[in-house]
């Protein structure tokens, strides 16, 4: 609340984006439907309480230096490409421990983890063997929802390029995709004949393979079940909200009870859920927010690119995962996600105070002289 108050003083300026002022009303609607409704399981409430980290880390970043964000800004372009070589170590933990490759937020850390090494690292051989680890893990982990988010990531990125008149990098950017896919065909045409991969979640070979693509853009398989079920659970969702009338359309069900069946433990559209639980004006405020966000993390791009490009897929995984996906209500990606929302709109800040202070002195300076 005191974030909120004190936005017009200067150390919180940030906070004047329309994006932050929605998200603050989506918690104030949250906290509302807890006090009428209550709750009864715990891990609903990071429905409303996750998005105060957005709070949290942009209190944390509008109160620091120029020079902190900075190095902030060198942390994630480091760190970020890195990802994909902590993967392999944590999956031969997973297999050890649970005999299978699948593992909580692969949907969304894949995809994500080879687009920005397929952007930001600049030595070649370093670039594809790092996109090359990623897209091994999307192939093997067999998920819809992997490909779905790669494919949304691809093109909303495209449509940014061609927006900012980024055509170099646009360039580069799909031969960059055409050598990983060339080079993804040569590998499954190798690897899939020759090793052994019932002990996984499936048992793949290239057949099966075909036959998992099949599933997702022309026919049903083995692979299609849980599509057409989550289908009919989420219209089965969206009818017992319109059968309880207008109020439970415009404010929800609180966060009371299950929206999910015996067959999930969640309902896998986490859009949905948030309707479900607060709403139509709940889901327009949280979709509202991201989507100011998104917009400002694009124009970045004409500042900063690699921190636009960082947060721009971040930002185009979250809310595609989100489609299908639990990734709003994941304990440890959701405050990662939040923590670099905050981080982009402090920065984009940041970057314009210290430009207008510059673009001041200078003109001090010329005067002077004159």
């Amino acid at each position: 609340m005191r974030i909120f108050i004190l936005q017009f003083n200067v150390r919180f300026s940030g906070m004047r984006n329309v994006g932050s002022i929605a998200v603050f009303l989506y918690l104030i609607l949250s906290a509302v439907l807890l006090a009428i409704y209550g709750f009864n399981e715990g891990k609903e409430l990071i429905l409303v309480f996750y998005v105060s980290y957005y709070f949290l880390f942009l209190f944390i970043f509008n109160n620091s230096n120029y020079k902190s964000l900075h190095n902030f800004k060198r942390f994630w372009v480091f760190v970020f490409p890195l990802i994909p070589l902590i993967i392999p170590p944590g999956k031969i933990l997973i297999i050890a421990l649970f005999g299978e490759i699948a593992m909580p937020g692969g949907t969304f850390v894949y995809p994500v983890t080879f687009m920005i090494s397929l952007l930001l690292v600049k030595n070649i051989f370093l670039r594809y063997f790092l996109s090359s680890v990623s897209m091994i893990f999307i192939f093997l982990s067999f998920e819809r929802g992997s490909f779905v988010n790669l494919f949304i990531i691809i093109f909303v990125l495209s449509l940014v390029f061609i927006f900012n008149d980024e055509r170099k990098k646009l360039r580069e950017f799909y031969q960059g995709l055409v050598l990983m896919f060339i080079g993804g065909l040569f590998a499954l045409s190798v690897v899939f004949p020759l090793f052994d991969f019932s002990d996984f979640r499936y048992s793949l070979d290239l057949s099966s393979f075909i036959e998992f693509i099949q599933s997702i853009f022309v026919s049903e398989s083995a692979y299609g079940g849980t599509r057409n079920h989550r289908i009919e659970m989420w219209m089965g969702v969206l009818d017992k909200s319109f059968n309880n009338g207008v109020l439970s359309i415009l404010f929800g069900n609180g966060f009371e009870g299950t929206v999910s069946d015996t067959d999930f433990r969640a309902i896998h559209n986490e859009y949905i859920s948030i309707y479900y639980r607060t709403g139509l004006i709940g889901l327009i405020l949280y979709v509202f927010f991201l989507m100011s966000v998104m917009l400002q993390f694009i124009r970045l791009m004409k500042y900063d690119q690699k921190v636009s490009i960082i947060l721009l897929i971040v930002l185009v995984g979250f809310l595609s995962d989100a489609l299908t996906g639990t990734i709003i209500t994941s304990p440890f990606l959701s405050v990662v996600v939040y923590a670099m929302l905050a981080y982009g709109t402090a920065w984009s800040y940041a970057l314009d105070r210290h430009r207008h202070a510059r673009s001041k002195i200078n003109t001090l300076y010329t005067k002077s002289q004159i």
